[in-house]
């Protein structure tokens, strides 16, 4: 009941922690310039109406927080407020219109009691009812003057949603939150001179609101329904503060998501101390169509303009920009950017629908995936990159693109390059010169650099073990993968004409949609012994929507009798799978397959979703054949003495093969006999007295090795006469 105080007319320094908290006070007792602090808590949830803080004094945490009456506050100048020292956090439910209005003067008699003609009262089923209640911040604070050098804490004037105006005063330091959800902040006089602004702090909770649309008429304030899509839900109420135009000029930090989903900015002005725009500062601005200074930023993080306004974007100073930064800003049509950048994160750019033009992307080193992914980009200049990303420059459709690689590349993501349709990649090189003139000639094969290839006029990358296809470039047709290739990367071929593939017998993995799209593909003609692995990744369309699940009925695949999931709701009952054509049990028109004949795993379920007919091809090399290929490659053009090892266990790994047609498919067994026969001259060399190695016409001289009797070296012979005829008439089924 203690409604009034009064303190002694000088000498005060502190009011103390929780001094006259839940008193009925309606004035703050007059403070002189000799006071210190005043505590944590110390007028919070009074009746005070107004607040005066002295020049220099510290104003602890939530000192006057939840004052219902709190309408006007001045702070002095060099003033330090703590965490949430006028914080106002009531959150109400709200029904109708006129029920905001009565609360906002006070009556608040509707709380708890719905008028019959609510929109809730509209709606007959009882769990609808609950998705039509909204939420709004009511708080009485309208006047706020702030002096100079003032730091104003975080949550400071949390929840002010009713304030419209705010003076600051020189050098001010604004902390995080300390404006949040002040949703009807409009202008920050003195906003120019400020040197902080925090993490959040003019960031408001967006707060979801149901309406079905033919009741919106009943109550309902139209300009407060945001209609999704549909046009009906979800709604959802931005409470950031919708300020119109920041001058930022004398910043010099400025925190994250500060300004995030203010949908009435529409221009912002950065000074020269500023050098680095934050996470999520700008993010869903949609009306931000002018950033002046932004020529001047070097780091550009992580979210930092998803989906804003803007058009046309100078970059010249900017060194990296973050994941996601422009994320979906549709309106976004160039970006020129400096001879300083070094990368742009993944999503950078991506759904930027409208971007056409890059200026200075050949100055960029690395490229995150999908970092101009769905955009109008038709060309790319990559001559400086060291990495480009999976993804990078996506398309939706088949899209006609040109790249140009530079010698500085060193990786690439699966296919940066997805559904663009690009030429053979090709180079001239002098053939020949004869008086003084060059001929050159068009070569399709060639090497980017040590770990990036061109083969046939398509990309590849070395990976352990092989090479790796990362996107095919050509016009389609019958296409022969690589030797050596072990993995096809996803989306490789995505969207291309190619109408049959060979795949060498290295191939043990094909990536998630490696040839998704691919309508005019007929055959596969596989080589490996054991069926590759078809790889695929987790689509959240396809779980949600339930529209490949393993069952009978609309998009499923009619192998069982039940809804599997009346079973369980995990994802692995959903396939993801769409190596081929189309996803599994969705392709109409399947594929011939071609398969050695003594090929394993290619009779599974999954590949049978794919492929209609199958025939048996040549024999494939099995594991103990492609041990021994494998072991003889690895010997050196020239051996040495050293390598005695090595040319040993290539022998014993050959002489596992029992089986002529396999040994037949060991195309480099004269690699293995010249090693053994230098292994065994360099052996003689080395015997004292030994000047020339030994001849057929002079071999050296050795005892009879009663271990190996002649028919068996007849034998061995023969076998060898017979592997040679089985390769010279082999043949492989297409």
């Amino acid at each position: 009941k203690l409604n009034s105080a009064s303190f002694a007319s000088s000498g005060l320094k502190l009011v103390g922690d929780y001094s006259f908290q839940n008193t009925a006070l309606t004035a703050l007792p007059k403070l002189d310039n000799a006071i210190n602090a005043i505590g944590n808590y110390s007028f919070s949830s009074s009746k005070i109406e107004s607040v005066i803080v002295p020049a220099g004094t510290y104003v602890g945490a939530y000192a006057f927080e939840e004052c219902d009456n709190l309408h006007t506050v001045e702070i002095g100048d060099g003033a330090k407020l703590g965490e949430g020292a006028f914080a106002y956090n009531q959150l109400r439910n709200k029904w109708t219109t006129d029920m905001l209005k009565d609360e906002a003067n006070g009556d608040t008699t509707h709380a708890d009691n719905r008028a019959s003609n609510s929109i809730y009262d509209k709606v007959s089923n009882k769990q609808d009812r609950e998705f039509i209640d909204w939420y709004v911040f009511i708080s009485p604070l309208r006047s706020l003057t702030v002096g100079n050098n003032v730091e104003i804490g975080d949550k400071a004037f949390f929840g002010a949603s009713e304030l419209t105006t705010v003076t600051l005063g020189d050098g001010a330091k604004i902390g995080n939150e300390a404006f949040y959800n002040a949703s009807s902040l409009t202008t920050v006089i003195g906003l120019d001179k400020a040197v902080k602004i925090g993490t959040s702090a003019f960031y408001g909770d967006y707060l979801s609101k149901y309406f079905a649309q033919d009741l919106a008429t009943d109550g309902a304030d139209d300009s407060m329904i945001v209609y999704g899509e549909d046009g009906v839900t979800p709604l959802y109420v931005y409470n950031s503060a919708p300020i119109a135009t920041l001058n930022l000029n004398s910043l010099t930090e400025l925190g994250e998501q500060a300004f995030a989903y203010n949908r009435a900015l529409t221009t912002v002005t950065l000074g020269e101390n500023l050098s680095s725009i934050p996470y999520g500062a700008f993010y869903e601005c949609s009306n931000l169509t002018t950033v002046n200074g932004l020529d001047g930023i070097e780091n550009i993080r992580n979210h930092a303009f998803v989906s804003t306004g803007l058009t046309n974007l100078i970059l010249t100073s900017a060194v990296s920009i973050g994941d996601y930064a422009f994320l979906t800003s549709d309106s976004i049509t160039s970006v020129t950017l400096g001879d300083n950048i070094e990368s742009i994160g993944e999503g950078a750019f991506s759904y930027c629908k409208n971007l056409s033009s890059v200026n200075g992307l050949g100055k960029v080193e690395i490229i995150g995936n999908y970092a101009f992914a769905y955009t109008a980009i038709t060309s790319a200049d990559l001559t400086s990159a060291t990495h480009v990303g999976e993804g990078a420059f996506t398309k939706e459709t088949l899209t006609p693109f040109s790249v140009k690689l530079g010698d500085n590349l060193a990786s690439l993501g699966d296919n940066p390059f997805a559904f663009c349709k690009i030429t053979a990649l090709s180079k001239e090189i002098v053939k020949d010169e004869f008086n003084g003139v060059e001929y050159k000639e068009t070569v399709y094969t060639f090497d980017i650099t040590n770990t990036v290839k061109v083969i046939d006029g398509s990309i590849y990358q070395v990976v352990p073990n092989g090479l790796e296809l990362i996107s095919y470039c050509g016009n389609g047709g019958t296409i022969k993968v690589a030797d050596g290739t072990v993995r096809i990367s996803s989306l490789a071929f995505a969207g291309s004409d190619i109408t049959n593939v060979i795949l060498p017998y290295t191939v043990a993995s094909i990536g998630h949609k490696a040839f998704y799209d691919c309508d005019k593909l007929a055959l596969v003609n596989f080589t490996s012994y054991y069926a590759p692995v078809l790889e695929e990744e987790y689509d959240y369309m396809l779980f949600y929507n339930g529209l490949n699940i393993p069952a009978k009925g609309e998009g499923g695949l009619g192998i069982i009798d039940y809804f599997m999931w009346n079973v369980t709701s995990m994802p692995n009952n959903v396939y993801y799978g769409a190596n081929f054509i189309d996803y599994i049990g969705m392709v109409d028109n399947k594929i011939l397959m071609v398969r050695p004949s003594n090929g394993q795993n290619y009779d599974s379920f999954i590949f049978s979703q794919y492929f209609s007919t199958v025939i048996d091809g040549a024999v494939a090399a099995d594991d103990i054949t492609l041990e021994a290929i494998d072991l003889i490659n690895k010997l050196p053009d020239v051996v040495s003495l050293s390598d005695e090892q090595l040319v040993i266990l290539a022998r014993q790994a050959y002489n596992k093969i029992v089986n002529n047609e396999q040994r037949a498919l060991v195309t480099e067994y004269a690699k293995l006999t010249k090693a053994e026969k230098r292994i065994a001259d360099l052996k003689y060399l080395a015997e004292e007295g030994n000047t020339t190695p030994p001849t057929e016409d002079n071999p050296p001289a050795e005892e009879p090795d009663e271990k190996t009797p002649a028919y068996v070296i007849v034998l061995i012979v023969v076998g060898a006469i017979l592997g040679a005829a089985l390769i010279a008439g082999g043949t492989v089924l297409t």
